[in-house]
């Protein structure tokens, strides 16, 4: 059976507004024909198509204006200038198109990169510095695929081309300090991380870094001040308490590595490490009492954590507690730790007994 179909009945007043609306439409789009920059129907190529080039390029004159990166507008204009013979805005026009497909690779780099698909991310970066050689972010980023891949020698080579082509890169200075840590060249480490913090004086991440480099060259003073300077930018940075109260402890100072050691755990409260940092600098101030309070606190958060029975052995022995002292010798030979026999020796006469 057949669809009849039906016929739609505009009424009247309908259809006169209608046309009345068609007509304001008609006159506005007529209006906007006398005005050659506003025409939108034809683009610049129909224009270069028909050999009409200097409307061809007024009209990529303003397509350009409105895309102005898009290479393949520019790439059109400069053949229009080829084909009226001014070559040199034409090459001006082509440079600009290749300049742009550089930033296309860039850009396609980055995405590669995010995806985490390196290797093509590699080609990319590799493509865009052959066309533009002067992009610094180009050079960064291949540097940090190529550190990655444990290419040292050329990520340290792109960061430094980074640096060169823009001095202000921090990301540029951090990691190629990062590598140099690596390489165990500290003095050049320390170099770069100084420059990363001259450019952003707030850089946490960079004092702590230095301070340990100071701290194994046996600069103590400045190890010191960097991680006070972490501490002042970061109040709540357990690390930096930590290796603040490590380096007080090397210079004798044990109140401050005390107290740097008991912000350690009030920041971190459920660390095994802290309480056993905090019971040894215990030890050493004569707190014994507190430091077997901390080593019992350290085991009860983590019972792998072996190596307190040795030292908790030794607070128990100046407690004259001798028979917990046994325990924690007999516990620590269990798991391989054997105590100085001068102490055994002691501990024995002490306590009047063998084992």
């Amino acid at each position: 059976m057949a669809i009849k179909t039906r016929k739609f009945i505009i009424p009247a007043l309908i259809a006169v507004l209608f046309v009345l609306a068609l007509a304001v439409i008609l006159a506005q789009a007529a209006d906007k024909a006398g005005k050659p920059e506003d025409q939108t129907i034809f683009k610049g190529k129909n224009y270069f198509d028909k050999g009409m080039y200097d409307e061809a390029i007024r009209k990529f004159d303003l397509e350009v204006r409105e895309a102005p990166q898009d290479a393949e507008l520019f790439f059109n204009r400069g053949a229009a200038y080829a084909a009226k013979g001014d070559l040199d805005k034409a090459i001006l026009d082509y440079n600009k198109a290749i300049w742009l497909l550089a930033r296309v690779y860039f850009e396609r780099g980055v995405a590669y990169s995010r995806k985490g698909e390196m290797g093509q991310a590699l080609s990319d970066f590799n493509k865009s510095l052959d066309i533009d050689p002067s992009s610094a972010d180009a050079y960064l980023n291949r540097g940090l695929i190529r550190a990655r891949d444990g290419y040292r020698s050329l990520a340290i080579y792109d960061f430094s081309k980074a640096i060169a082509l823009k001095p202000d890169s921090v990301d540029a200075y951090l990691n190629r300090a990062v590598l140099n840590v690596l390489e165990k060249n500290n003095r050049k480490a320390i170099e770069d991380f100084s420059k990363a913090i001259e450019l952003k004086p707030k850089l946490v991440d960079a004092y702590i870094s230095r301070g340990e480099l100071y701290a194994q060259d046996d600069d103590f003073e400045n190890a010191i001040s960097d991680f006070s300077m972490a501490i002042k930018n970061s109040p709540k940075l357990a690390s930096a308490y930590q290796n603040r109260s490590a380096i007080y402890a090397k210079r004798g100072r044990l109140v401050e590595a005390l107290a740097d050691a008991t912000k350690v755990i009030e920041l971190e409260p459920r660390s095994s490490n802290a309480y056993a940092t905090r019971g040894f600098l215990y030890g050493q101030v004569s707190k014994y009492k507190e430091a077997v309070d901390d080593f019992t606190k350290a085991l009860e958060i983590n019972k792998q954590f072996v190596r307190i029975y040795p030292n908790r052995a030794i607070a128990y022995f100046y407690l004259k507690d001798y028979k917990d002292s046994w325990k924690d010798v007999h516990e620590a030979e269990k798991y391989g730790f054997q105590l100085q026999t001068d102490f055994l020796n002691i501990l024995k006469k002490e306590s009047r007994r063998d084992k």
